[in-house]
């Protein structure tokens, strides 16, 4: 990365607020203000995003086409066996976006398994797929490429994705509400960067160490917030 002088970082825009690109067609969000301090940690003076999917991760890292992965990748045991992870820089809360008037009726997972008829949307080609065909194995998933699918067009009766993710669509869309599935602290995930299978521990350990400092120094709550 140093001798090129370039850190190529893949990306999902699908991803707000981690991940987007604003009304004046910049890429920002917080994994794109982690990506420009990692370059600045490694004191490499450029950067090249370059876009990827929920199903080429391991194969954007292995071919060389990116040197890490910064948008909102949760971390769970298939990819474990694909990609190494750095340490967790996010805990998000599994939840859905419903109409308003709905997010009683969606806090419980018990209630949700016993809707009749339930169409739920979940973003295509992200780990959510499989994790909503767990959790729901009687509704019908509809995968979504956008979040005007879901809030424009009527795709579904609910679109389950992370409760901080939610919450952003939210403020576009204020006749809808986010409910987080209860109890609160048993349905998080976690959220990593991951790397390819073959990297060197040395650069893990970079990786893992730039992301302490962040911690302690308060930066990763400071772009949160």
């Amino acid at each position: 990365i140093r001798e090129r002088g370039v850190l190529r970082v893949g990306y999902n825009r699908n991803n707000v607020p981690f991940v987007f690109f604003n009304s004046r067609g910049e890429l920002v969000g917080y994994d794109v203000q982690m990506a420009y301090d990692l370059a600045r940690s490694l004191n490499v003076s450029r950067i090249e995003f370059v876009p990827i999917t929920g199903t080429t991760l391991a194969e954007s890292l292995d071919s060389g086409y990116c040197d890490i992965i910064m948008t909102a990748v949760m971390v769970n045991v298939d990819r474990l066996d694909a990609m190494k992870f750095t340490d967790p820089v996010v805990t998000v809360h599994l939840a859905f976006v419903v109409p308003d008037g709905k997010k009683a009726e969606f806090t419980q997972l018990d209630d949700v398994q016993k809707m009749n008829g339930l169409r739920v949307a979940v973003f295509n080609n992200t780990a959510l797929v499989k994790v909503a065909h767990q959790l729901l194995p009687e509704a019908t998933l509809v995968p979504i490429d956008s979040q005007e699918e879901f809030f424009v067009n009527g795709s579904a009766d609910a679109m389950m994705i992370p409760a901080e993710e939610g919450y952003t669509m939210t403020l576009q869309y204020p006749f809808y509400d986010v409910a987080i599935i209860e109890p609160y602290d048993s349905y998080q995930m976690m959220y990593g960067y991951p790397v390819a299978k073959n990297s060197s521990e040395s650069y893990l350990l970079a990786l893992n160490y730039w992301i302490q400092m962040e911690k302690d120094y308060g930066m990763l709550e400071k772009k949160y917030d």
